[in-house]
C-alpha cells in the first residue's frame, strides 16, 4: 500500500469517526431530553391521579408516556453503544498514526464500518418512532 493511499484512508476514517461521534452524541442528547420531559409529564399525571383518582384518559396518557420513555431509553442505550464504538475507533486511529502497520488498517476500517452501521440502526429506530408517532 502506498503512503498516499494509506494517508487518504486514515484521513477518511478520521472524518467518519468524528462525524459519527458527533451524530451519536446529538442523538443521545436529544433522546435524553425527551426522556426528562416525559418523566416530568408522567409525574404530573401521577399527581393528578393521586389528587383526583384515575380515569381512562389519564391511564392511557400514562401508558403512552411510559411507552415513549421505554423507546427513547432503547435509542439512548444504542447511541451510547455507537459512541463507544466511535471512541474505540478514534483510539485505534491514534495508535495507527503512531505505529503505522499497514495491515492493521483493516481493523480501523472494520471499526468505522461497525460504528456507521450501528449509528444508522439508531437513526432508523428514531425515524420509525417518528413515523409512527407523527402518522406520516
Amino acid at each position: 500500500m502506498t503512503e498516499a493511499l494509506y494517508s487518504d484512508i486514515l484521513s477518511s476514517c478520521l472524518s467518519v469517526l468524528i462525524g459519527g461521534l458527533s451524530i451519536t452524541i446529538a442523538i443521545f442528547t436529544l433522546a435524553t431530553a425527551f426522556i426528562i420531559n416525559k418523566r416530568d409529564m408522567r409525574n404530573e399525571l401521577e399527581q393528578q391521579i393521586n389528587e383526583g383518582g384515575i380515569s381512562l384518559t389519564l391511564s392511557r396518557r400514562i401508558k403512552a408516556t411510559n411507552n415513549f420513555i421505554n423507546r427513547m431509553r432503547k435509542i439512548t442505550n444504542n447511541s451510547i453503544g455507537a459512541t463507544i464504538i466511535f471512541i474505540l475507533g478514534l483510539l485505534a486511529y491514534v495508535v495507527f498514526q503512531l505505529i503505522r502497520p499497514s495491515w492493521w488498517i483493516g481493523i480501523l476500517i472494520t471499526i468505522v464500518g461497525i460504528g456507521v452501521i450501528y449509528t444508522l440502526c439508531v437513526i432508523v429506530l428514531l425515524f420509525l418512532w417518528y413515523r409512527k408517532t407523527a402518522n406520516i
